[in-house]
């Protein structure tokens, strides 16, 4: 209970991945498909936590990545958990891709009290584009302005040494972490190292 109070407690509201990351077993094991939760369902869900748990006041979206396969069904929740109060019981915690991610979407989160996990990886186009990634530096940077705009926090995960990695790639995408510097509202969290499993793309 008590890592449910300080770290959130896990709902999942959809399975399914549809991106084509070279290092990413979720499509295997989520499906590349999406299935997704009724809303109605979702709210009752929160709504039950917050009866029955009165020491839970943050919620972790687990999904793969909250913004797949589009903004339409996150929206969608996001706009019901604002209009239900609920923002006002919780904060809310998911991971994101930074594409798509626009500013109107970014504000309803701000305004839901959402703190982001973007997904960035690498800052280096040559090492997205070769591990298949669908979003490329300018969405990295684009997203982080946006967190930054809004007041929200953003935890940017970034992996060195995935397939393409060169000491100028390492040294680009530090670079562009000192422009985007960790502060009150902003960190990095790193792996150094990729693993790359069998049957992946």
């Amino acid at each position: 209970m008590y890592a449910f109070e300080t770290t959130g407690l896990p709902i999942q509201v959809k399975r399914g991945c549809n991106q084509r990351c070279s290092y990413c077993v979720e499509p295997f094991i989520e499906g590349r498909g999406f299935v997704f939760r009724e809303l109605d369902e979702v709210i009752r869900e929160l709504r039950w936590v917050a009866a029955t748990y009165e020491d839970i006041r943050s919620i972790f979206f687990v999904d793969t990545e909250f913004n797949l396969p589009d903004l339409n069904y996150c929206t969608q929740l996001v706009g019901r958990i604002l209009n239900e109060g609920l923002h006002e019981r919780f904060g809310f915690t998911s991971q994101f891709l930074p594409r798509p991610f626009d500013s109107e979407f970014a504000a309803l989160l701000a305004q839901a009290g959402f703190s982001v996990i973007l997904t960035g990886d690498s800052f280096s186009n040559e090492v997205l584009e070769k591990n298949q990634i669908s979003y490329r530096e300018a969405d990295i940077m684009r997203a982080i302005e946006l967190c930054e705009t809004h007041g929200m926090s953003c935890t940017v995960a970034m992996i060195f040494g995935l397939p393409g990695e060169t000491d100028d790639s390492v040294g680009h995408s530090l670079g562009r972490m000192k422009q985007y510097p960790a502060g009150f509202l902003r960190r990095y969290e790193y792996t150094v190292g990729g693993r790359v499993y069998e049957g992946t793309p």
